[in-house]
C-alpha cells in the first residue's frame, strides 16, 4: 500500500491518501482517502479513477486555502494530477503518458507567499530532457510548460 497525508491549511482537517490493493482489479485503480477532523476518522472514499494501478502517491497543500494536490504515478507509466477543493477531488488530467513506471518521476509543492502550486515531472523519451511542469492557480491545473532543459537525466 502507498500511501501520503497532509492538511489542509484552514481547517487543519488532515486527509490520508493511498492505494487499496485488497480489491479487484478496476477498484485498484481508484486512490482512496479518509479524512482525520482532529477527533475522528471518516470513512474511506475514493478519489478519481487514474485508469492504472498508482504505485507512487503525493499530496501537496496550499497554504493559503484548504486547497491539495494529489499527484500519482501507476504502472503504466502515467502521471495524473487532480485536486482536492476542501470538499472534492476535481481537474484530474493525465499529464503525461511516458514517464517512468516506477520511483518517482514527479515533485509538487505549494508556494508560500502566492499559494499557487507547481507540478514537475520527466517524460521518458530520451530525446526530451526538458523539465516539464504546470501550474495550479486557484484550483485549475494549468497547460503543460517547460523549463531548463537537461543534459542528462539520472
Amino acid at each position: 500500500m502507498t500511501q501520503m497525508w497532509n492538511m489542509q491549511s484552514q481547517s487543519g482537517d488532515a486527509i490520508v491518501a493511498y492505494v487499496d490493493l485488497a480489491g479487484t482489479t478496476a477498484q485498484d485503480k481508484i486512490p482512496r482517502y479518509n479524512v482525520w477532523n482532529g477527533a475522528t476518522w471518516s470513512p474511506q472514499f475514493k478519489a478519481k479513477s487514474i485508469g492504472a494501478v498508482p504505485n507512487t502517491i503525493e499530496l501537496a497543500s496550499n497554504p493559503k486555502k484548504d486547497e491539495l494536490i494529489l499527484v500519482t504515478n501507476d504502472v503504466a507509466a502515467d502521471i495524473n494530477v487532480q485536486v482536492w477543493n476542501g470538499s472534492n477531488w476535481t481537474g484530474l488530467i493525465e499529464v503525461t503518458h511516458n514517464s517512468s513506471s516506477s520511483g518517482q518521476p514527479f515533485d509538487v509543492a505549494y508556494e508560500q507567499q502566492s499559494g499557487e502550486g507547481l507540478i514537475v515531472y520527466t517524460n521518458k523519451d530520451s530525446t526530451d530532457k526538458r523539465v516539464h511542469y504546470r501550474t495550479v492557480v486557484n484550483g485549475i491545473i494549468g497547460a503543460e510548460q517547460h523549463g531548463p532543459t537537461k543534459e542528462k537525466w539520472l
